[in-house]
């Protein structure tokens, strides 16, 4: 399911959100996730950046945002997915106050241009262009078969944890800067 809103306001997600498929919601005005949203789904991707229907109908998750823009995603709910699926947020500024848990694996990628080659495997063939400025904060929960966060700079004073095995005993937790990591 895509859900692109056009109206140039931030989506506030305040309610429940339920489905068994891959959830796509896109506003490049950006996203907030309330404290008390329950996001449920196989897979969510939401991005502040925009991406072409037709390049997601055919698989092509290419999503670009205009480099000056300070569009974010604000998590202060519970984002779960099941059945293996993935949680990827995207756009220029990403913070989690709240609790981000997929059965399959967690990308936070803050930047301005993002290019996903398999949602599956999200970090496989990934491209992230961040900007200067650009930030992911985490203050909350992330814990996913692996982790992965992409900025220009990452703060994490919250939990961070891969639950899952992935060519070895454990989980993957990467953090991965292009100029500051601060762990607090």
């Amino acid at each position: 399911m895509f859900n692109k809103v056009v109206g140039g306001d931030v989506s506030q997600i305040l309610g429940s959100l339920k489905s068994n498929g891959q959830v796509f919601l896109i506003n490049p005005a950006g996203v907030i996730f309330g404290q008390g949203a329950v996001i449920d789904t196989a897979g969510f991707v939401a991005s502040a950046l925009a991406a072409s229907p037709a390049d997601l109908v055919n698989g092509h998750l290419k999503f670009e945002g205009d480099p000056a823009s300070n569009a974010s995603i604000q998590n202060l709910g519970t984002l779960t997915t099941h059945s293996g699926g993935s949680i990827v947020l995207i756009a220029p500024n990403i913070q989690n106050s709240g609790i981000i848990r997929a059965d399959g694996e967690v990308l936070l990628a803050a930047g301005h241009k993002v290019t996903i080659v398999d949602l599956n495997h999200p970090t496989v063939g990934l491209s992230v262009e961040a900007q200067v400025g650009g930030q992911a904060v985490n203050l909350g929960d992330i814990v996913g078969k692996n982790a992965s966060v992409f900025a220009s700079l990452i703060k994490n004073s919250g939990v961070v944890e891969a639950t899952g095995v992935q060519q070895g005993a454990g989980g993957v937790i990467r953090f991965v800067a292009q100029d500051n990591t601060v762990l607090v």
